[in-house]
């Protein structure tokens, strides 16, 4: 038996069959990390009728969360094999030797029974790892850090890997998105990491052996960027409020091939390694099954079950019934959707259409283009279009059917995009995916203005029209070479929409900053222009720094409120503003630049009158008396970061609540990093904030300052 290391599997409350458990254990050199393998190959004979059937599926189905058709029988996927906690079971064993730092070392396969000490939700490991009573506490707080390094060194040599806190999304092996509850991040890392790096070392392990085996390969296409280019481009993209999974998955189809087994190696993109395999749900893919009797022979010196033919033949088929799956999963979800869109599309009401989600919306838009589009339908879309909420897989939609789009929504489109020019490549780069257009080149010339403080770009953007023949031609100069480019491209998306093209604006050759007068008259009015520009101007002329702004969102997808908060570094202290619920991101954007725009004002004025250095926002970053809470329990609004625990602890004496409650857990170690969860009870419910820091002290005062933006949102 091979209980030497405790073991614990981490998987969704509900699931049954469970294919791996993890265990951590410290050694002289490093760690140990054991993850064991549920073992099907021992009751699932090749060429059975259960095996049969297996590869003929090729994987579980699921629809939603629920596997409603296993790919083995339940008896033994969910019974006789699943690793059950305190149940002996056979299992295969991969350990990797970690060095202290937490680098791979080394790799060993093996055979034998086991025993899984205790069966985890997600949303435990945190828990534990907080709990210095728990059995399992020192294993988890082990296994996290050490997640959180493979992690961190895969982005480094240029993976798909990112990891945001704030929006809760992680991406998988292959690049996708994935969204999480915040309370269940920790230990979705956890998991995937530790089965990433089991994953890879065997596939090295084969591939050095000479053993034929079925890899997992990812290739990308030729436009793709390499290194580390392509993970920065997705993680500025997904900064800049883009992270929706279709448009994701829309935006990694310009730059990835689908991922598919082969018996050759040809590299993992998603990943930037040189072999990969799935080799840790043998209960879930048949892929895995496959390659768990290759090792199996391997390791006890037998015949291989399979030649490299064999295994290609195998390749083909699950990618046959992969995409077969996908076809059926999406049918099976688009018949309620699309009954409920013709519904809202027959009682042309616009308070029904108005409440149909994205996906319901999408179906919507494609019987307009297939027929007759309901003139509440247009209303519809052109009002999220003007708000700024059309979601990306939407819009695309106007591309794909251009020649039956009303123009009415033509224009409202081209209007969309010139409110956010940064969109105008992503659409550009979408109709050449679909082959709409055959080509686009864009060449740059560096020229002087007169006027200008430097030199300008003037961009020369070519696109060729597939289907009409056409070529467009467009030329646009600016300062920056990135707005030069896409002012071009909106040129010929106009034309390649048959829109008329909008009046080019002069190249700005000053960059000025308001003055302080100027901002003052201005900033009283819910008019003043282009507020975070004038913010940015502003900090850049009194040498600030750079404002931070997040944003986050509530409420469904067609009727988002967002609130944004802005947060600057000032004379040692930190100011910060918070707007109001808005209806777009980038009005919630402008309200929270100028509100802070006036507390600079304010600073510089009763500056120039005391002669004096003073915070923006009173002494010492002091919130004054005559700002603080007017009544019991009202939120104090957040300057000084600094002081929002003591913020958060007075909030809740004035309500009359218990005081809030913080929780750790210790990320990692090197280097250092800790999650703080702030619980505040208050009459008939709760709130609660996760946030990291470098330090306790850090990753309290985050969740404090998140705590009081949150109450401060429900207030409002």
């Amino acid at each position: 038996m091979h209980n030497d290391i405790p073991l614990f599997t981490i998987d969704e409350p509900h699931s049954r069959d469970l294919d791996d458990a993890i265990g951590v254990a410290r050694s002289k050199t490093g760690w140990i990390v054991r993850v064991a393998i549920a073992n099907p190959s021992a009751v699932v004979a090749k060429g059975s009728a259960e095996d049969q059937a297996a590869r003929q599926q090729g994987a579980t189905i699921y629809r939603g969360r629920q596997a409603t058709q296993p790919m083995l029988p339940r008896s033994i996927s969910e019974l006789q094999a699943t690793l059950t906690a305190g149940e002996l079971r056979s299992a295969m064993l991969i350990d990797l030797e970690l060095d202290l730092a937490g680098r791979l070392s080394g790799a060993h396969l093996s055979l034998g029974e086991i025993t899984v000490a205790q069966r985890l939700a997600y949303r435990d490991v945190p828990a534990i790892a907080g709990d210095q009573a728990h059995e399992l506490h020192l294993p988890m707080v082990d296994a996290i850090a050490i997640a959180r390094g493979f992690l961190k060194q895969r982005r480094a040599r240029g993976a798909l890997a990112i990891f945001d806190q704030q929006q809760s999304l992680l991406t998988d092996e292959e690049g996708r998105i994935r969204y999480y509850d915040a309370s269940e991040m920790v230990g979705h890392i956890l998991v995937q990491e530790m089965m990433i790096a089991a994953n890879a070392a065997v596939a090295e392990l084969a591939a050095r052996k000479d053993v034929p085996f079925l890899y997992r390969c990812h290739e990308p296409r030729i436009s793709a960027p390499r290194g580390t280019a392509a993970p920065e481009s997705l993680e500025a993209w997904i900064a800049g409020g883009h992270a929706s999974s279709a448009a994701a998955a829309e935006r990694l189809n310009l730059i990835t091939q689908k991922a598919r087994y082969t018996s050759t190696l040809t590299g993992h993109y998603g990943l930037n390694v040189p072999a990969y395999a799935h080799i840790t749900s043998p209960l879930r893919r048949y892929a895995d099954l496959v390659a768990q009797r290759q090792l199996v022979a391997l390791i006890h010196g037998t015949a291989l079950p399979y030649s490299q033919d064999d295994l290609t033949e195998i390749g083909n088929d699950l990618f046959e019934a992969s995409e077969a799956n996908v076809e059926a999963t999406s049918e099976f979800f688009k018949a309620p959707v699309l009954s409920k869109a013709l519904s809202a599309i027959e009682s042309n009401a616009q308070h029904a259409l108005r409440g149909l989600a994205d996906n319901e919306l999408g179906q919507a838009v494609k019987v307009g283009l297939a027929g007759t589009f309901a003139p509440a339908l247009v209303d519809e879309l052109r009002r999220r279009m003007s708000a700024g909420i059309l979601a990306d897989k939407v819009s695309v939609r106007f591309i794909e059917g251009r020649s039956s789009l009303p123009q009415a929504l033509a224009d409202g489109f081209i209007a969309m995009v010139r409110a956010k020019p940064a969109s105008a490549m992503s659409f550009v780069n979408h109709a050449r995916a679909i082959n709409a257009i055959t080509s686009f080149d864009v060449q740059f010339t560096e020229v002087s203005v007169p006027g200008a403080a430097g030199p300008s770009f003037r961009a020369t953007a070519t696109m060729r029209d597939a289907e009409r023949g056409a070529t467009y031609t467009a030329v646009a100069t600016d300062v920056r070479k990135k707005s030069a480019e896409q002012a071009a491209a909106l040129q010929t998306l106009c034309d390649f929409m048959n829109v008329a093209r909008p009046v080019v604006r002069a190249v700005n050759t000053e960059a000025t900053s308001p003055s302080p007068a100027t901002i003052s008259a201005a900033v009283g009015s819910p008019q003043l222009p282009n507020a975070k520009g004038a913010l940015l101007e502003f900090c850049q002329k009194n040498k600030l720094g750079t404002p931070t702004f997040i944003s986050s969102s509530t409420g469904p997808s067609n009727a988002p409120s967002f609130v944004c908060v802005v947060d600057l570094a000032v004379n040692g202290g930190r100011a910060s503003a918070r707007s109001r619920e808005s209806s777009t991101k980038r009005q919630a954007e402008a309200l929270a630049a100028q509100a802070l725009l006036e507390q600079l004002v304010r600073a510089a004025s009763n500056e120039n009158q005391d002669s004096a250095p003073t915070s923006p926002v009173g002494g010492a970053g002091e919130v004054p008396a005559s700002d603080q809470a007017a009544h019991a329990g009202s939120v104090p609004e957040v300057v000084n970061p600094g002081r929002a625990i003591q913020l958060l602890q007075e909030y809740a004496q004035k309500a009359r609540l218990a005081p809030p409650v913080y929780e750790f857990v210790e990320i990692s170690k090197t280097p250092s990093s800790f999650e703080c969860r702030v619980h505040l009870a208050r009459p008939g419910d709760s709130i609660e904030f996760r946030a990291g820091g470098a330090s306790k002290q850090a990753s309290k005062s985050a969740a404090a300052v998140g705590a009081l933006d949150l109450l401060a949102a429900i207030a409002t």
